[in-house]
């Protein structure tokens, strides 16, 4: 007596029920692996901004007063034919934190920001200013721009719109707002008036004074956290609808 054995084949819908629960495990799994990604990308990001208040806080303690810039303005040097060269982000010989405080440059990127190239430029400027902020628009330093490194994460950052896409002019290019100053309004707004939480005082407040902030996370991730630092040295998420509405006093909330 012969046995007779019948090779089984798949069935189309037994196929496509297959084809489906990858489907759904797909969808399922790779937004879960998306979060847990940018979780860690946030948690290097607070890292670095608890490394540079360290370094400010040092640097305040040298030198009396709280640094100009956390990293540098674009530098340039003249190469062999004359020629104006980039000198790049970790190269700066004056950088304010960077090298004496900070010897790693890559402290001053967030991981989400995507620009390796540490040698281009980009313009930044004051941010826009709501009129539910302390004197309204005419109550900010409007004087607040130049050339940074777009390595530099925390000096500024990409300008977020209240809709959570990034700002772009008209050409198409970023809008990069300044996010660290020791004078967010401005010497002729000086006085009794003033925002007491300014860098330019000699003791302003530590828990509702910013001393930087990164809207990377928003910019390219998509996420709704901007994360911030005080000069108490507490790091906090804040949506960017709050960094919006309230800048500079966002840890007055």
């Amino acid at each position: 007596m012969h046995r007779v054995t019948r090779n089984h084949a798949f069935t189309l819908i037994e196929l496509l029920t297959v084809i489906a629960i990858i489907a759904v495990l797909a969808a399922i799994l790779f937004p879960v692996a998306g979060s847990v990604k940018e979780q860690a990308r946030q948690s290097s990001c607070m890292t670095n901004l608890h490394q540079i208040w360290v370094a400010t806080m040092m640097y305040h303690q040298d030198e009396g007063s709280y640094p100009p810039l956390l990293l540098q303005t674009i530098q340039y040097e003249l190469g062999p034919n004359n020629q104006t060269l980039v000198i790049p982000a970790d190269q700066v010989a004056n950088g304010f934190l960077y090298r004496e405080y900070v010897k790693d440059i890559s402290a001053f990127k967030c991981d989400d920001n995507p620009i390796t190239d540490k040698t281009l430029g980009v313009n930044a400027i004051a941010p826009v200013v709501p009129s539910q902020w302390p004197g309204g628009a005419a109550n900010w330093n409007s004087a607040m721009s130049g050339v940074f490194y777009g390595w530099d994460s925390y000096d500024i950052g990409p300008r977020i719109n209240p809709d959570g896409t990034v700002a772009k002019d008209n050409n198409g290019n970023v809008i990069y707002d300044i996010h660290y100053s020791m004078d967010w309004t401005g010497p002729a707004n000086s006085g009794a008036s003033d925002l007491p939480n300014q860098l330019k005082y000699a003791y302003p407040p530590e828990d509702h004074t910013l001393l930087t902030y990164c809207t990377w996370h928003v910019a390219t991730a998509g996420s709704n956290s901007v994360l911030a630092i005080n000069l108490g040295g507490t790091a906090k998420k804040f949506s960017y609808k709050e960094m919006l509405e309230y800048g500079p006093n966002v840890f007055n909330e």
